[in-house]
């Protein structure tokens, strides 16, 4: 055992223990633990630190990028040379790790934790105390809901934290929630308790705090300042940088001897210069391979002239009709990758009881699961959003086609995507051709990449999206795709494809 969530296979991804075992660096004490010795997280530590070659993920990488930032310790020893497969994921891991976020059960974690030190330390601090401190908790996570649940707005909207949204009732009922933090974190230093995880406790307190004020006086330029409301309720408060560029290229790239970048996806119009502009990168080497699958002989695209554009009422039938047709070639065996969970599940509801071939949904099972039940069957089908356009790898006949609804683009109207495009804009960029169409390439090319991970590999793939015969930049998606045989008659797609399959 590791100590990774993922060896224990049956319990599900939204187990509320995970909360309770997990590591963080806000409550962890270090030496002090009780635990220590047999932490599973400073044993890997030790083993990296006497390592000449540490292997981790993207998230743990700027998980302690963040901290050194922050001069609040490290996770991994100091490194010189850094090879970061994957690597066109780095900018949207990278903003995820730079931004600040206050959610509300943020100091619902907080009360929990602190709630039982109380209790711990009830000798030490005495009843009166205890019993101040217990008050005060209360009286904070109901001025925290007050706050949070003031927003009325629809379910899994976004929307700019500005004037119009952040109202005189929101004001009202933040300076409450800060000022009563502010009176909480002064009663715990009063009482002197000298405690690691006492002073942890108060530290997290204050970090909601800073966090929240941050956000609300929204005065840092080079931000976006937006809200997401939640399924459950509330909302989660976020202050995104615009760009990463600049924080990569101080904190980063400079100080290292040398990185190497490597992705089946990282070019777009047949260079650099997208991702470059991304990551801050201003000097480098720069190589496009050819791949090692010859896609002209392993597969066919398909993007059918025949169908409506996205934006029309009926394109969501057609691409259930599509899909129907597409899977009887294929005998199922097929992942149908959507760029919105509505179109996903309208698709799923148009589809389920008209084919022969099992079902699966994102969101129904943990991922890791899906993913083992969809191999174990052999001929089913799976409908998903972003989380499965790249990361699945498939090899063999389990999967035998690929299907995208429509262009990956950006939502526009998204807070960061906005702000991000009127950046480019005041500083002379061409946002589409330079920002959306090669993120949107990307993408896509990620998508359909799930589908031929061998040289033995064949199957079908396709993209529903006539745009890229009919509109000015679809001349780009083309040739992104050069390597692959594209028609639009489904008949030439059943001619070179139905005896291999």
């Amino acid at each position: 055992m590791r100590g990774d969530r993922a060896e224990l296979e049956d319990l599900p991804e939204n187990l509320v223990l995970w909360r309770e075992i997990c590591c963080d660096a806000d409550n962890c004490q270090w030496r002090k633990c009780e635990y220590f010795s047999n932490c599973f997280l400073f044993k890997m530590r030790k083993e990296a630190e006497e390592s000449q070659l540490v292997i981790v993920n993207h998230h743990l990488f700027f998980a302690d990028l963040n901290l050194k930032m922050a001069g609040r310790g490290t996770l991994m020893p100091e490194v010189e040379y850094v090879i970061f497969d994957e690597a066109h994921m780095l900018e949207e891991i990278a903003l995820e790790y730079f931004s600040v976020k206050v959610a509300p059960w943020h100091m619902h974690y907080i009360n929990r934790d602190l709630e039982r030190k109380i209790y711990k330390l009830q000798k030490e601090i005495g009843s009166i105390a205890k019993n101040t401190l217990l008050h005060k908790l209360v009286e904070l996570l109901q001025i925290n809901d007050q706050f949070f649940n003031s927003f009325s707005l629809k379910l899994d909207s976004r929307f700019v934290l500005n004037k119009k949204t952040f109202k005189d009732e929101q004001e009202k009922y933040a300076s409450n929630l800060i000022s009563e933090i502010n009176s909480l974190v002064s009663f715990m230093k009063q009482l002197e308790v000298s405690d690691e995880e006492w002073q942890l406790l108060m530290n997290r307190v204050a970090g909601v705090k800073q966090g929240l004020e941050f956000i609300l006086k929204r005065e840092s330029k080079g931000y976006v300042y937006w809200g997401e409301a939640q399924e459950k309720g509330g909302v989660i408060l976020n202050a995104t940088p615009i760009e990463v560029s600049g924080i990569l290229k101080n904190n980063l790239w400079n100080e290292l001897k040398a990185a190497i970048l490597t992705s089946a996806t990282l070019s777009s119009h047949n260079g650099f210069e997208y991702i470059k502009l991304e990551l801050g990168i201003e000097e480098s080497k720069e190589s496009i391979y050819k791949s090692p699958f010859n896609y002209k002989e392993q597969s066919i695209l398909y993007i059918p002239t025949g169908i409506s554009e996205p934006m029309d009422y009926n394109f969501v039938n057609e691409v259930a009709e599509q899909v129907r047709e597409l899977i009887e070639i294929s005998k199922g065996r097929a992942f149908i990758l959507f760029t919105s969970v509505a179109n996903m599940k309208r698709v799923y509801e148009l589809l389920d009881g008209r084919i022969r071939y099992p079902i699966f949904v994102q969101g129904e099972k943990p991922k890791t699961k899906l993913i083992e039940e969809f191999k174990k069957r052999g001929n089913a089908i799976l409908l998903g959003t972003s989380s499965f356009w790249q990361g699945v790898d498939i090899v063999g006949s389990a999967l035998s086609c690929v299907i995208i609804d429509k262009l990956p683009f950006s939502v526009p109207s998204d807070p960061v995507i906005e702000a991000k495009i009127e950046d480019m804009r005041r500083k002379g960029h061409n946002p589409f051709y330079e920002f959306q169409l090669p993120e949107a390439i990307l993408l896509l090319k990620q998508g359909l990449g799930r589908l031929i991970r061998s040289k033995t590999d064949v199957g079908i793939m396709a993209l529903l999206d006539k745009r890229v015969y009919e509109k000015n930049y679809g001349k780009y998606v083309l040739q992104a795709l050069s390597e692959m045989e594209i028609t639009n008659n489904l008949d030439i797609v059943i001619q070179k494809m139905g005896d291999k399959l």
